[in-house]
């Protein structure tokens, strides 16, 4: 009975899962073509590049759904090929279903034109940009709240933060910066400066729905698998942890403790793998409101005033 009803338990997560990631390649491509597009700012990730490569071939008319899906397939392959099959699999839901939804808003704009173009408006292109950062936010919250994956640079970011031990937060925000920097060679200054406070607001969005707004997240874990969820920590997210021996306080018995510090997509990463190799095990969650040392920021009377 207890083994059946575990099953349903794992099932109805699974189904919770992509019912949410879903709802955030919806968001995210709703994002793009409604908001970015129409108010000619910039953005990072696939996204960007679309806007981008729509400048330097204005032409096409589906350039966005073009762009995007060739470029998700590419980086599933590359996940496939450097981070394995399973890693792979895990972004195919959003490598197949973010282009559907490029390519569903795309036709409806192009067709029944119900996403109005700003025009050299630049106060609408702003409110523009706020919700284009509200839904973008949105999206990518869901999507690291639930463990999930939105394929796209977040492939490439995972690859680079392995290999050079960076975090992947750190690495995301240089391929987005990379990809911005590209919008002033196409776009007139002011729209990519928007399209910055568009990714800001982004940004804070994230913070609040996965760890509300605190960036860094202090961990306690108590599990028969802390020695799989350590090297986990050590290997895959590239942060330093600590084990600590604790006795129960009803049955006296002895327990292995670890603790660790980490960022907002670390956090939906390790709770994640967590929950995929212990169901049971007993985890605390607090928000960090400092934190100095390797790995996070350096010590600075002057910031603690």
């Amino acid at each position: 009975m207890s083994s059946e009803h575990n099953k349903n338990e794992r099932i109805k997560k699974e189904i919770k899962k992509y019912l949410l990631l879903l709802v955030a390649n919806f968001c995210l491509a709703l994002a793009l073509i409604a908001f970015i597009n129409n108010a000619d700012i910039m953005t990072g990730g696939l996204g960007g590049i679309s806007v981008i490569v729509g400048k330097v071939f204005s032409g096409f008319e589906y350039i966005n759904s073009l762009v995007i899906t060739g470029l998700s397939w590419v980086l599933f392959f590359v996940g496939w090929i450097f981070k394995g099959r399973k890693f792979a699999l895990k972004t195919l839901f959003s490598t197949i279903t973010y282009p559907l939804f490029i390519s569903l808003f795309e036709y409806i704009s192009n067709n029944y034109h119900l996403f109005a173009s700003t025009s050299n408006d630049t106060g609408l292109k702003i409110i523009y940009a706020i919700l284009a950062g509200i839904l973008v936010g949105t999206g990518l919250g869901l999507a690291f709240k639930v463990g999930g994956s939105t394929g796209g640079v977040d492939i490439p970011a995972v690859v680079i933060a392995e290999r050079f031990h960076i975090s992947i937060d750190k690495v995301v925000f240089f391929i987005d910066g990379f990809i911005i920097v590209g919008g002033f060679f196409v776009l007139p200054f002011i729209n990519v400066v928007i399209g910055v406070l568009s990714n800001v607001i982004y940004t804070f969005v994230i913070d609040k729905i996965i760890v509300g707004g605190k960036k860094s997240i202090f961990v306690q874990i108590i599990s028969e698998k802390n020695d799989e969820i350590n090297d986990f920590i050590q290997n895959k997210i590239n942060r330093g942890s600590t084990f600590f021996s604790v006795k129960g306080g009803y049955k006296k018995d002895d327990h292995s403790l670890l603790e660790v510090i980490v960022y907002r997509r670390e956090y939906a990463q390790l709770i994640d793998f967590i929950h995929s190799i212990d169901e049971n095990a007993f985890v605390i969650s607090l928000d960090a409101k400092e934190v100095f040392g390797e790995g996070f920021k350096q010590y600075d009377k002057e910031t603690i005033k």
